[in-house]
């Protein structure tokens, strides 16, 4: 599933900078989306979290924070989820959101050492 939601997130980023949750989702190949909706939530939910801690995925909303960035984002989608913030239309199997959604971005590859490339000079 990782490869998969990184080439959707980076597809998605492509047209609109950030990626958003739910037009990830709708990139995503839809066997890798099968399963009741929490399920497949909780599973891309700590797969977002899993590349957050490894320094591979931003989420735009924290760089506001007044304190240090958290130790884990997990739970953020499972609670969107819960709120009916983000849903899936059972009929087209298309995913969509109300009020609040995760818009998040992923790092290039190799980011850090153009990062210390330029700090250099």
């Amino acid at each position: 599933m990782e490869d998969a939601f990184i080439a959707a997130a980076r597809a998605e980023q492509v047209e609109h900078i950030h990626a958003e949750i739910c037009g990830v989702l709708n990139r995503m190949p839809p066997p890798l989306l099968d399963g009741p909706d929490a399920e497949v939530i909780d599973a891309v939910d700590n797969l977002m979290d899993d590349l957050f801690r490894r320094d591979i995925l931003s989420c735009p909303g924290h760089r506001w924070l007044s304190g240090p960035l958290p130790e884990s984002i997990r739970g953020g989608l499972n609670k969107l989820l819960l709120e009916g913030c983000i849903r899936r239309d059972p009929s087209s199997g298309r995913w969509s959101w109300d009020r609040y959604t995760a818009y998040f971005h992923l790092r290039e590859p190799g980011w850090e050492s153009s990062l210390r490339q330029w700090r250099r000079t």
